[in-house]
């Protein structure tokens, strides 16, 4: 009798396990075989139906993992950044046939809707929006970490980071990073070959991109000055505004981390500026601006804010690399020196009306040709959507 009730109780706490892996088998197939479509629309438009199918497949896999409640694993991350950035490249035909497999299928619990609910009865005003952004931030970077041999799920993965935190520094950083995973992805797949041509004037741009490649992009920019004074061309002004860009987001990491440390302490000195006058009842306290915490804490204050506007400056240098790229462009286009351009002023929040006349050109102008343009086509198109609120 008694190994009958330890076998039943085994089955009982077996049992989780056992649906906790079955929800994992199923949603991972479910993932692989929506993400073979989209890598398959990457290069090439699949039908509709075949793309309609691929979000549904992820739909599946999101609901299954939420019945689960498997909604903060690798393998959940894995399909919302796919479902994601799916339902982002939808167009009215792939709309189409959704609704008509939806209609012929039951409704689905999907995480994303729990998740749009929780963020509604929250509340805009009680989130910082700069500290959730570093926190998601973080979190994709563990995820690319975790997925450093699947470049097409990072790329995703940082997007939708970056498409869910507009208008912070680390959603630039993200979509930087986005888009150079796409890149390599590209490249490895044979969709896409970059190559710097072996001639004079890009052996500096050779040196410059190693470089870049290992963080030291001040150095590199006399390199890419002494390409083009020895020959004006598109690429090098190309890889100069990208290695600008990069800086300015550098800078401004290292200038965040800064700002995080010296708060406390300009709390601390502004709070030892209060003076105690008088006695008991009568006492008072008198803020005195001019002690000498205070001065020193304004003193770093204004170093830090200089520090931000020189990082600001490199988007400014970044812009205008672009530019040149654009005028050295056959017809004065190129969908990457357009995007980046507009995105290099909407990153200063001192030009604000020229950045949405910026990116609503770019969007209006330009369709994005591979997923590596579909990311920052959209990305702009976020951007321009907080711009305008």
């Amino acid at each position: 009798m008694r190994a009958h009730i330890m076998f039943a109780l085994l089955l009982v706490v077996a049992a989780p396990a056992r649906l906790w892996a079955d929800a994992t088998d199923d949603a991972e197939q479910l993932k692989a075989e929506a993400t073979q479509t989209l890598k398959a629309n990457a290069a090439k438009t699949v039908p509709p139906q075949d793309y309609a199918m691929a979000i549904y497949r992820l739909e599946k896999a999101q609901s299954v993992l939420l019945e689960a409640g498997q909604t903060n694993t690798s393998l959940a991350q894995e399909v919302n950044s796919a479902l994601f950035w799916a339902r982002r490249c939808s167009n009215v035909f792939i709309v189409k046939e959704l609704e008509k497999i939806h209609a012929s299928n039951p409704p689905l619990k999907l995480a994303s809707e729990t998740k749009r609910k929780a963020a509604k009865a929250l509340g805009q005003g009680e989130i910082d929006l700069q500290e959730e952004a570093k926190a998601a931030f973080l979190e994709a970077q563990e995820f690319a970490k975790a997925h450093k041999n699947d470049d097409y799920m990072v790329g995703l993965r940082y997007f939708q980071m970056a498409a869910e935190h507009p208008g912070t520094d680390y959603a630039l950083k993200a979509m930087t990073l986005a888009a150079e995973a796409q890149m390599r992805f590209a490249i490895n797949s044979g969709t896409v070959k970059e190559e710097i041509p072996d001639t004079p004037e890009m052996k500096p741009v050779q040196q410059a991109e190693a470089l870049v490649a290992d963080g030291k992009l001040e150095a590199a920019f006399e390199l890419y000055k002494a390409s083009i004074k020895l020959k004006d061309t598109l690429l090098a002004h190309r890889k100069f505004g990208h290695a600008f860009f990069r800086r300015a987001q550098q800078m401004k990491d290292e200038l965040n981390a800064d700002f995080e440390a010296f708060a406390p302490q300009y709390k601390a000195a502004y709070d030892s500026s209060f003076i105690q006058e008088g006695h008991g009842k009568t006492a008072q306290k008198r803020f005195n601006p001019e002690s000498p915490g205070l001065a020193a804490a304004n003193t770093k204050y204004k170093e830090l804010l200089k520090r931000a506007n020189d990082a600001l400056v490199r988007y400014m240098y970044a812009q205008w690399e672009f530019e040149k790229v654009l005028k050295l462009a056959p017809g004065g286009k190129d969908f990457d020196a357009a995007a980046y351009q507009a995105m290099s002023v909407s990153a200063r929040p001192d030009s604000k009306y020229k950045a949405q006349e910026a990116l609503r050109k770019f969007l209006k102008d330009y369709q994005p040709a591979n997923e590596t343009e579909r990311l920052i086509y959209e990305f702009c198109k976020t951007e321009l959507e907080r711009l305008g609120k």
